[in-house]
């Protein structure tokens, strides 16, 4: 169990923190946060607002990611980035901002349209991200927040897991509550098969 955690929390970091070099200016401001260094950058080149990094990931995925709520707004107000765009996992920025505890960035990006039940490559939505990551307050903000806006609390991935399945393989008691509150069922996980790394979103 210890091996299958650190390699999880390896390929997290891989994922969501990256060298500085996969970077491009762009990606760069966005992640950074710097409005008026983005708005010079799209200005004079507008294809960079769907420019992906190497590993993927927008402007808007760094800006879900890390939290840079007037980043998001610029992106979506005045360049009209689409809000359901994907990276290399065929994540969105709703995925991004439910796995890193960004409840406010969600937010926005639910009321701009974003699809609640996304999917990525294995049939993960954000709701499952939030509940695989849940361990601080912003994780289970994010999870009431995507519930709340109509999210599939039994949505399953291509294994069969749904949220609940994760959050029992979490031990999170409070999410655990908050699924069940909406009608949230185990689903089919393959943990008790002895294949625990299908829980695993990413």
């Amino acid at each position: 169990m210890k091996k299958f955690l650190l390699a999880i929390s390896i390929c997290l970091m891989l994922f969501f923190f990256p060298s500085v070099s996969f970077c491009s200016e762009i990606h760069e401001a966005a992640k950074s946060g710097d409005v008026v260094k983005l708005r010079e950058l799209l200005d004079n080149d507008p294809s960079l607002l769907t420019t992906k990094d190497e590993i993927g990931k927008s402007p808007l995925h760094w800006a879900a990611g890390k939290n840079q709520l007037e980043i998001i707004k610029v992106l979506l107000d005045e360049y009209n980035i689409d809000v359901n765009i994907r990276n290399a996992n065929n994540g969105t920025p709703l995925h991004v901002a439910a796995s890193q505890a960004n409840p406010k960035a969600a937010i926005i990006l639910i009321e701009h349209g974003a699809e609640i039940d996304a999917r990525t490559l294995n049939g993960s939505t954000p709701l499952h991200f939030a509940v695989f990551k849940s361990g601080r307050p912003g994780h289970i903000e994010a999870a009431k927040i995507l519930i709340e806006n109509g999210a599939d609390v039994n949505a399953k991935t291509d294994e069969g897991v749904t949220p609940l399945s994760m959050a029992f393989f979490r031990n999170n008691k409070e999410v655990i509550n908050l699924l069940k509150s909406h009608g949230a069922k185990p689903g089919s996980s393959n943990r008790r098969r002895g294949r625990s790394n299908t829980i695993n979103p990413y």
